[in-house]
């Protein structure tokens, strides 16, 4: 549980939890003992203010994100493709990471914001794995291309959101399937802008849930054993109202063993502003047997 936790808590659209998700089969990344580093206090962070690109740090204390630094390590390979975002984990522990502008596009071409990159398990290098089509280039109203992974451990594939191209007036985004031993990839969906993604299985029915970028809405979508959609998508909740902002975003969706789903929401603007620390708020939700609806439960 505790190795669940810690490579959780650096990722950009990941959450601190002291529970294991109901979708647990990341490795642990074998370059960790390699560098020195204690894997019980090690984590990959893609936010740390001295650096672009991703970073491995030794916490002081692994729970506590803001402890100190014990030591810090930064390959060059971690820092080519200009700032990352969201990190996804294999069972291999091979860890996918994605681009994200941070304040302006000076270190990341809009041409390859739809690249997933892949750092080796083993070598603790980082090269591209997959650039997905970019139908449409990112552009000054809209940097963003990759926003949303998540490592399906069913099919092993990753799932990803893209908002690349969309603008005020079209919504153009995209949620992608990519296979992580094939490097195979295909639409899910198509013209719509979504930032969190998650795939579980809710009533022996595998679905993809995936929080609009445009509403503070919760969709999902059944799929099939090669995660192909199918049926028509549905509204599952909106947290319009809810919490200290009442118009959040879903960034993280995740399930808990005891069917708990934890949606982290946030601020979302289409830009590059730099939020204020602390703008987050996890909100909880339980199905309710008799009606088949969530039912909110708490917000922190």
């Amino acid at each position: 549980m505790m190795k669940s936790i810690l490579w959780a808590i650096m990722a950009l659209f990941c959450l601190l939890s002291t529970e294991t998700s109901a979708q647990d089969c990341k490795g642990q990344p074998g370059f960790i003992k390699a560098l020195g580093f204690d894997p019980a206090r090690s984590a990959l962070s893609t936010t740390e203010r001295r650096f672009m690109g991703a970073v491995l740090i030794e916490l002081e204390d692994p729970r506590n994100t803001q402890s100190r630094r014990l030591k810090t390590h930064q390959d060059p390979s971690w820092k080519s493709a200009g700032y990352l975002g969201a990190v996804a984990t294999d069972k291999a522990g091979n860890l996918y990471v994605i681009p994200k502008p941070n304040v302006n596009m000076l270190h990341n071409k809009a041409a390859e914001q739809n690249t997933v990159h892949r750092i080796d398990s083993r070598t603790g290098k980082m090269e591209a794995f997959v650039r997905l089509p970019l139908k449409h280039l990112p552009h000054e109203r809209n940097p963003y291309g990759l926003i949303g992974s998540f490592f399906d451990c069913t099919t092993e594939a990753l799932i990803l959101s893209s908002l690349a191209g969309s603008d005020q007036k079209k919504e153009l985004g995209q949620i992608w399937t990519l296979g992580t031993r094939t490097r195979k990839y295909s639409e899910i969906l198509q013209n719509v802008d979504a930032i969190g993604v998650g795939v579980y299985s809710v009533q022996n029915e595998r679905r993809l849930f995936y929080g609009l970028a445009r509403k503070s809405e919760l969709w999902s979508v059944a799929l099939t054993a090669d995660n192909r959609p199918q049926g028509k998508p549905r509204l599952e909740l909106s947290l319009e109202g809810l919490g200290p902002r009442g118009d959040d975003r879903i960034k993280k969706i995740r399930f808990q063993p005891n069917g708990r789903m934890d949606l982290t929401g946030t601020p979302f603007y289409y830009n590059l502003t730099a939020p204020v620390d602390g703008q987050e708020s996890i909100y909880s939700f339980q199905p309710d047997p008799s009606s088949g609806q969530w039912r909110l439960i708490g917000i922190r």
